[in-house]
């Protein structure tokens, strides 16, 4: 009878199962160092495990885990990526000043942020806009001129819609792209109350009352 051997030494990555040790690092962007173009890797990134990660931020491996690749800023300070970002993907999570300085304007008005912190903390917050139909010029204008970068092309939703209900519009309606450093706004403009998130006005409204801000 011929004799059977089995090797016993086989490599395991030749029957579907990788052994590699290697982790991904763990890249942490300093979201206050952004619109002044340091340097934002924070000191030690990338880290090499979340346990590391956690204690030199003084964090629980549980948000670093939670805010992996979640496209969200952690404790208004930190994005955590496995991967090393471009400066083009960093920019998404600034907005120019001036816009800020605009949207400070339209929250003090009707403007709102749409974010459920509770149900949907992982989908970004986004602003939202209506507008008596009589004002269209103006949408148009915070729509395509003002906030174009932070907007998608498309035209502000009217209400009712003519071409269903056979009448004209009263309101127009539109919303930003949602966006981290919009959810990272929410915090700021809405406090939960009796179990409801209620627009208020911000600790520093002080600061944020610019002359462009005013006049929005």
């Amino acid at each position: 009878m011929r004799k059977i051997t089995i090797n016993t030494s086989r490599n395991k990555r030749t029957r579907g199962i990788h052994t590699s040790s290697k982790r991904p690092y763990i890249w942490v962007y300093d979201i206050t160092k952004l619109s002044d173009n340091q340097n934002c890797l924070t000191k030690g990134s990338p880290f090499k495990t979340k346990t590391e990660c956690a204690n030199v931020l003084k964090t629980t491996r549980n948000s670093v885990t939670l805010y992996l690749d979640s496209n969200k800023i952690f404790n208004n300070t930190w994005i955590f990526s496995s991967s090393e970002l471009s400066k083009e993907q960093l920019a998404k999570f600034l907005i120019p000043s001036t816009v800020w300085e605009v949207i400070t304007g339209e929250l003090l008005g009707d403007g709102y942020i749409s974010y459920d912190p509770l149900n949907k903390p992982l989908i970004n917050g986004r602003l939202e806009f209506t507008f008596a139909a009589k004002i269209l010029h103006y949408v148009n204008y915070l729509k395509f001129n003002v906030l174009a970068s932070i907007c998608t092309s498309s035209n502000p939703t009217p209400w009712p819609n003519s071409t269903i209900a056979g009448k004209e519009p009263t309101q127009y309606w539109f919303s930003t792209k949602r966006l981290p450093a919009i959810t990272n706004l929410y915090q700021f403009w809405y406090k939960q109350i009796d179990n409801k998130f209620i627009k208020v006005l911000p600790f520093n409204i002080e600061e944020l009352l610019t002359p462009i801000a005013l006049a929005h």
